[in-house]
């Protein structure tokens, strides 16, 4: 079975190249769709660009016609410029917290916090969002406010801020 499937598409590969060369409008279109239809399957990111490409070529044929080795050429470089495009896009807008995926405690860095416990022995504990966390930073009493500046591995680093914040603590 294998073998005469090979054999018939090396039969009919001049049939294949000469589809592939002289694409129309729907050609590229469908090959578009199936690159992007790929991209939704694999949510890889990879495949996007030349699903764009492919259908900036299929827009173009609207207008002008190309000789037939130049669709390929302009495919290949529209799909660089849409991925160098998108890429520019993204660095200049971060996805918010996209960033510190797997990086759970650096969403606190620059966070005000004020300890009720205080920090003993250079550590303390606090509640976060429903998770607790350690503290390392300079002895304070309760009531103080501190900075995170840094994380390090699961274990905040802290500050102080400003001066000690009256409590109804007795």
């Amino acid at each position: 079975m294998t073998s005469t499937l090979v054999d018939s598409l090396y039969e009919n590969r001049g049939m294949l190249i000469d589809t592939l060369q002289h694409m129309d409008f729907w050609g590229w279109m469908t090959l578009a769709l199936v690159f992007i239809i790929i991209e939704l399957i694999t949510m890889t990111t990879y495949i996007l660009w030349l699903g764009i490409g492919a259908a900036l070529i299929a827009a173009a044929k609207l207008f002008v016609v190309f000789p037939p080795n130049y669709d390929w050429a302009l495919f290949s470089i529209a799909s660089l410029v849409s991925l160098g495009l998108t890429y520019r896009w993204f660095k200049k807008n971060p996805q918010g917290k996209f960033e510190t995926i797997n990086q759970r405690g650096r969403e606190y860095i620059g966070q005000t916090l004020i300890l009720q416990d205080g920090i003993v022995a250079n550590k303390a504990r606090i509640l976060l969002d429903g998770v607790w966390w350690s503290l390392v930073g300079p002895v304070c009493a309760p009531g103080t406010r501190v900075r995170v500046i840094k994380t390090d591995g699961n274990v905040l680093v802290v500050d102080l801020c400003a001066e000690k914040i009256e409590t109804n603590q007795k």
